[in-house]
């Protein structure tokens, strides 16, 4: 405390205020005067400008220290302390309402009284420079763009800035008025954010909270609003700030944005679905596949909602996972396109060809953990590649074989020929010709029926042996009736290699059945049968005549039919049985041979 601290005494007893101003100027304070009345006291004031007054309560005078008191604060900001005999009653409650810095009860000792002082003359330094520091604070608001409002402990508003009517419509006094006002403004579908938000009861910490607000002139406007706690040394909430800011521009822009954006996903979503050959999908790393449109999930027999959320095993199955988890990994370690063709098992015994690509998603700039992606199903084109390449491999290899076929054949036909010269035991030249043609029809037929196919390599047994059959028996037998009944598995087919020697011994077998087993006049059958079950094909050839004589032997028949019976049998590395108890039956049972490895069909 230093001597500098000017101290006026206000008291009509003139010894206890000499008695005061012994004790103040002996603890360093300085007395510039002391006077006796009310009057005296305000123009002291003006004229020594002290740093606080020391004043009785009770003075002599027309006014008392109390009115003295308060029309001195209307012109100066001067602490008062109140000398009283008074412990209680009217005189100290009308003394409260000039907010004295404290009270010095009569009789007093020294000590209470220089205490009392420093600490009134510490207090009124203190509300100096809050009072300064609310000005700041005040002016700051006056002069903001938002919105703010100090409240009390209690909620209750104690200062409004100027903004709030131009944002509102409704000034600040009448805000400050009436409350109520804060909390009936706010949009009726924003109060499930909290109905009196805007009052900053709730004031929970973080960022602003935006709600709309109806003014005075029922415009809409969106406020963006922010409360802090305001406490003091002791940790205590001694009221609020709350800063409310119209944002109803920015606002407006983001519904505009957000309305676009809800356009244009409109818009891809309904081409994304309208596509009926591609698939569209978003996959994320943590949380899986966000999206997949109709045609992707379709492809392996889901719904979409079946199948979001949902990881890479769940996804493409164990036997797949693993690859396909390798993929990701690589494409998200480069983040750069990727085109990706391979097939995958839907399940055992369905493959899916698939051509992907891979891009990664960007957001503001910045590669995340996510990737949309493009599919193809090329399962149709990739089985159709393989049927072209296979067919192509067959048709290389069999153009390097057709000059042997050509001339194997054609050795084959001169070969019938020769045996028929040297072999045949007919002197009728016509006869051994008709024989002869039948049997180069034979194999021509075979050629005939290959060419027809679908596959260059194999021959449809049913259908061929059903045309040769039909050009042997088409002569028909003079004076007979013969039916000729045909049994033959339709899913067998043979090799060229095999067929040829089927053709040839079912034209001989089936050719000696028309000549030998009916006699004029007879009614008989003639049956083919053939089947096999995929190792071993069974052909069986015969008739109901009248059977082969007990002399006859197959095996060294003298006949050039069945020689090229035996001799064909033997070609085929199978076997011959013949029964002759209710006709003649010729059965030959030979090894099948497996498809080529290219043939597609």
């Amino acid at each position: 405390m230093t001597d500098r601290t000017r101290i006026l005494i206000v008291e009509d007893e003139q010894i206890v205020a000499e008695d005061l101003k012994e004790v103040l100027e002996r603890s360093g304070f300085s007395v510039p005067g002391i006077v006796a009345s009310g009057r005296d006291a305000i123009a002291a004031v003006r004229a020594a400008k002290p740093g606080l007054i020391l004043m009785d309560i009770n003075l002599n005078g027309d006014i008392d220290g109390i009115e003295t008191a308060e029309r001195i604060q209307k012109d100066s900001d001067i602490p008062v302390i109140y000398l009283t005999s008074y412990t209680s009653g009217s005189y100290i409650e009308n003394a409260k309402k000039t907010n004295p810095y404290g009270y010095i009860t009569k009789p007093f000792d020294p000590q209470t009284v220089v205490t009392t002082m420093e600490m009134a003359l510490n207090k009124h330094a203190i509300d100096i420079r809050t009072r300064a520091n609310l000005e700041t604070y005040r002016f700051i608001a006056e002069y903001t763009a938002s919105w703010e409002m100090w409240l009390d402990a209690n909620g209750t508003p104690v200062y409004v800035s100027p903004s709030c009517e131009r944002i509102t419509g409704y000034t600040p006094a009448e805000i400050i008025a009436s409350p109520r006002l804060l909390e009936d403004m706010v949009f009726h579908e924003d109060r499930h954010l909290s109905p009196d938000r805007v009052a900053g009861a709730a004031c929970i910490p973080g960022d602003p909270v935006h709600f709309r607000i109806i003014t005075r002139s029922g415009d809409v406007r969106w406020i963006g609003h922010t409360c802090v706690k305001i406490k003091n040394k002791e940790g205590t909430v001694i009221g609020k700030r709350i800063s409310n800011v119209d944002i109803t521009c920015e606002q407006e822009q983001i519904q505009d944005f957000a309305l676009a954006i809800q356009e244009s996903n409109e818009r891809y979503l309904l081409l994304s679905e309208a596509m009926a050959d591609t698939v569209i999908f978003v996959y994320d790393e943590t949380h899986g596949l966000e999206y997949i449109n109709t045609r992707g999930a379709s492809l392996i027999g889901k719904k979409p909602q079946e199948m979001l959320n949902k990881k890479i095993p769940d996804l493409f199955g164990p036997e797949n996972a693993e690859y396909a988890g390798k993929v990701l990994e690589a494409f998200l370690a480069t983040g750069t396109p990727s085109y990706i063709e391979n097939t995958f098992a839907r399940f055992p015994g369905d493959e899916l060809s698939l051509e992907i690509w891979l891009f990664p998603l960007e957001r503001r700039g910045e590669k995340t953990r996510k990737i949309w992606g493009l599919m193809h199903d090329v399962s149709d084109k990739k089985r159709a590649e393989k049927k072209i390449l296979a067919s192509l491999r067959e048709k290389e290899v069999l153009l390097k074989e057709i000059h042997h076929r050509v001339k194997n054949n054609l050795q084959q036909v001169a070969g019938l020929l020769y045996l028929q010269e040297t072999r045949g035991n007919t002197t009728d030249m016509v006869t051994a010709l008709h024989e002869s043609r039948d049997r180069i029809f034979s194999m021509a037929l075979v050629h005939e029926i290959l060419i027809a196919s679908d596959t260059l390599s194999r021959v449809n047994l049913a259908s061929y042996l059903s045309l040769l059959v039909g050009h042997i028996t088409s002569y028909g037998l003079a004076g007979s009736t013969v039916q000729v009944n045909i049994q033959v598995d339709p899913a067998i087919s043979l090799s060229l290699d095999e067929c040829v020697p089927c053709g040839l011994i079912i034209n001989e077998l089936v050719a000696n059945s028309m000549k030998h087993a009916f006699a004029p006049g007879m009614q008989g059958e003639i049956f083919v049968r053939v089947s096999g079950d995929g190792e071993i094909c069974t052909l069986v050839v015969g008739d109901n005549g009248r059977g082969l004589p007990p002399s006859v032997d197959v095996a060294r028949a003298g006949t050039l039919g069945l020689q090229l019976v035996t001799s064909l049998v033997r070609q085929l590395e199978g076997s011959l049985d013949v029964s002759g108890e209710h006709g003649t039956e010729f059965t030959i049972r030979f090894p099948m041979k497996r498809a080529d490895g290219f043939d597609p069909f």
